[in-house]
């Protein structure tokens, strides 16, 4: 501690300081990108098609999102390089990982409009068990 310094101004500790914080990918406990992870996992849940058990996805999904788009601004205000290196910054391959993982959790959760025509399809043509019946029925045609 500074002797000459003013004790009565000096903090410690200040809970939720963020202002260090750049991104918030690498906050302790996402504490800065939690509020908006639990907004969109509730918009994923309100979905017709979701149950509550499909909270722990909607919840993944939405920490994938919000990610994403931490990593984009901060890519957007400090560019896609190192300085005069010009070397990519490591952000640029967290983007690529999250991107991926997303999509396939997209995918699973019929999230998307493939996802969504894949599963309408299945609806509409019964499934597995309406291919078996079909295909009995054809052989006991025969």
């Amino acid at each position: 501690m500074n002797k000459d310094g003013h004790p009565q101004t000096l903090v410690h500790s200040q809970p939720g300081h963020t202002n260090p914080l750049k991104s918030g990918i690498f906050s302790r406990g996402n504490r800065v990108l939690e509020p908006r992870v639990q907004e969109i996992a509730e918009e994923i849940l309100a979905q017709p098609f979701m149950l509550p058990m499909d909270s722990i996805g909607a919840v993944e999904i939405a920490r994938l999102i919000v990610l994403i788009d931490a990593i984009d601004d901060d890519l957007a205000e400090r560019g896609i390089t190192k300085g005069k290196s010009g070397e990519a910054r490591a952000l640029l391959d967290f983007r690529q990982r999250f991107s991926r993982r997303l999509a396939e959790w997209l995918d699973r959760y019929g999230l998307n409009p493939l996802a969504r025509s894949a599963w309408a399809k299945t609806l509409a043509e019964g499934g597995l068990a309406a291919d078996i019946a079909r295909r009995r029925a054809e052989r006991e045609a025969k």
